[in-house]
């Protein structure tokens, strides 16, 4: 009861998740399963009929890169989810044990975060995707039992990755999710919109904090901007 418990209380996330359901958990407390596919809703606010990992030039361009050491400790590299043609890219820090086992980013509890905002924010699925500042989840050792920061030299390394992927998709707006995000952004030289990670808004309370309703607010002020 007290596992149950504590749980519920580290995700702080509506228990309403048939809007985006995550297939993954990066908890190793929790039962194994196989990635449940993204559920079908009428609304036209989530309709979507695939979750694609990339473009498929650019995945072909960089699944195998061996660029920095991380490429060897991976199950395998995680480039993106969303739209093909977004009108906003979402960029992260880096995936974790949840993206590494599915292979796509913010699968795990501060994605279930990001995608409540995005729900009471309103924006589209079609209107937007994600990815992350590095491809390769920054196991500290071979035994993958802990995930540290990527370093400048991993984030340096991995920024032909994420060029490629801007240029491919032709994003109107980047937007940086924390700190890492916003280092790699600025190596690329663009204009972006920092953005708290959804992982410090966990630490600050989950969606009942004041950090999660400023996070939705900027958001809303995103839409209404861009007119999605």
């Amino acid at each position: 009861m007290k596992k149950k418990q504590l749980y519920q209380k580290r995700t702080s996330v509506s228990k309403n998740e048939d809007k985006e359901p995550l297939p993954c958990s990066r908890f190793k407390t929790l039962p194994k399963k196989k990635p449940i596919p993204p559920k079908e809703t009428s609304s036209p606010l989530f309709q979507s009929t695939v979750v694609p990992i990339g473009p498929k030039k650019h995945v072909k361009a960089f699944q195998n890169c061996t660029g920095c050491p991380l490429h060897a400790l991976t199950t395998q590299k995680v480039f993106y989810r969303g739209s093909n043609s977004p009108k906003v890219l979402f960029v992260g820090e880096a995936p974790g044990e949840s993206e590494d086992a599915c292979g796509m980013p913010f699968m795990g509890v501060s994605g279930r975060l990001l995608n409540q905002a995005f729900a009471d924010a309103k924006i589209p699925m079609e209107a937007r995707a994600i990815t992350n500042a590095i491809a390769c989840t920054p196991f500290t050792d071979t035994s993958r039992s802990t995930i540290r920061t990527p370093t400048k030299e991993e984030i340096k390394a991995c920024s032909p990755r994420l060029k490629d992927l801007i240029n491919s998709t032709s994003p109107v707006k980047l937007v940086a999710l924390g700190d890492k995000a916003s280092q790699a952004l600025k190596l690329l030289k663009v204009d972006f919109l920092h953005l708290m990670h959804p992982a410090f808004i966990l630490r600050k309370g989950g969606t009942e904090s004041v950090d999660y309703k400023r996070f939705v607010l900027q958001l809303r002020k995103l839409k209404q901007e861009m007119g999605l």
